[in-house]
């Protein structure tokens, strides 16, 4: 089914969009269908944020961010546990937030693999100093967002994803951008 763009195969592989199933889908697992989906629908792949963030399904866009936003996401976590008719499941949200995200890297990196292609650069090398700065906040305990329900492995299995997907995409160029 690789490259097909079969809708049908690829709802199969969609991220979990209700809370039920998201607390019955490994949080790893989740990368895995979201490199899987994109695997099938191929020519959908967009070398920007956008694609990156238009993988995660309504119940996983939350900001992991400091308590700036730390007020806003957690009344939008409730609602969405108000709407599902029950209690919310805060670190499996965030857990499945940055694998999704990871996984749409892989994709990416996947997609572009050799290309140089300057905005899957970009892109990527954004979403690997997100993960870096998730973790560093992570290490010195500073995180106050739903991003401190992340456990520090997870982190660097993200940060890996996407350094991997960039090295990818840079493969053969030599660009220190990407190096450091």
């Amino acid at each position: 089914f690789m490259r097909t763009g079969d809708e049908g195969v690829a709802s199969h592989l969609r991220v979990p969009s209700t809370h039920f199933a998201l607390e019955h889908a490994r949080p790893d697992f989740i990368l895995l269908r979201v490199v899987a989906h994109s695997l099938v629908m191929w020519n959908s792949i967009r070398p920007t944020m956008e694609w990156v963030w238009s993988n995660l399904p309504p119940l996983l866009r939350v900001s992991l961010e400091p308590p700036g936003d730390l007020e806003a996401s957690m009344r939008a976590t409730e609602d969405l546990g108000v709407r599902a008719g029950g209690a919310v499941d805060r670190e499996a949200i965030a857990q499945a937030h940055v694998h999704a995200l990871a996984g749409a890297c892989m994709s990416l990196g996947l997609r572009y693999a050799g290309t140089a292609d300057a905005t899957a650069a970009a892109t990527l090398r954004e979403m690997t100093l997100r993960f870096v700065r998730l973790k560093s906040r992570c290490k010195d305990g500073s995180h106050g967002g739903l991003g401190a329900l992340i456990d520090r492995p997870t982190l660097e299995t993200c940060v890996g994803v996407a350094a991997v997907a960039l090295s990818c995409v840079m493969a053969g160029t030599g660009d220190l951008a990407s190096l450091r």
